[in-house]
């Protein structure tokens, strides 16, 4: 009864305006809270509380939910989502706008993040088709791994150019190499310079200017918008 009560009071809070709603320019979605068999999200700017079984809006449904993730259908397609993920697109198809191209085309359009409670700007990615979830780092010069990282990711690496990093444990190993595609919230590039460092450094991918440097980034706040140029 107190945990149901808590979660009504903060569906109260957002009703009353702690959270404004966001207008975006395509299909997106926003994971707000998760909990016990509820979910709260924003879909194309709308918040919406769902149940598993709640069939009242035409396109989006509940699954699953616990405390740490929420998979809804949309569009009779399946979504996983965690609290991190916010204002990623639908159902983009990657497959519809990447180009066969191999010197670095890109496909996507503009992206909506929001800093998380320590300020960082999370984003959800995919390398080669694999799904990852990176810390957005402007003062990293490329998009970096950590070995296991890359060997979860399915990058050779192994006969890569050698090279030296600086972490905070001291010097490693590090390999330089070139993703053929990486998208990140539904933006595509081709032919992406990389760097796995061999070790756990870093804790989370780091997505550094090798594919920050080829968008327009605009920041306020807690508020960071990428968009191609």
């Amino acid at each position: 009864m107190k945990n149901e009560l808590k979660w009504l009071s903060l569906v109260a809070c957002m009703s009353a305006g702690a959270l404004n709603p966001v207008a975006w320019a395509e299909d997106q979605i926003q994971l707000i809270m998760t909990g016990t068999k509820r979910a709260i999200i924003l879909f194309n700017g709308e918040r919406l509380v769902l149940s598993p079984g709640d069939s009242s809006h035409s396109r989006v449904s509940l699954i699953e939910a616990t405390s740490t993730r929420a998979i809804l259908s949309v569009d009779g397609e399946r979504i996983e989502l965690d609290p991190d993920s916010v204002a990623a697109p639908v159902l983009a198809d990657p497959e519809s706008s990447v180009t066969d191209d191999d010197d670095g085309g890109s496909s996507g359009g503009v992206v909506t993040l929001w800093a998380d409670s320590s300020g960082f700007f999370f984003a959800r990615g995919e390398v080669n088709r694999r799904s990852t979830r990176f810390l957005v780092d402007t003062g990293a010069d490329t998009i970096t791994f950590s070995s296991a990282q890359a060997d979860r990711l399915g990058i050779d690496y192994e006969n890569a150019r050698d090279g030296f990093a600086s972490t905070a444990s001291g010097v490693a190993r590090m390999k330089s190499i070139t993703l053929k595609r990486v998208s990140v919230e539904g933006i595509t590039l081709r032919n992406v310079a990389a760097n796995v460092i061999l070790g756990s450094f870093p804790e989370f991918p780091l997505l550094g200017g090798s594919f920050l440097n080829k968008l327009n980034m605009v920041r306020s706040g807690k508020k960071m918008e990428l968009s191609r140029r």
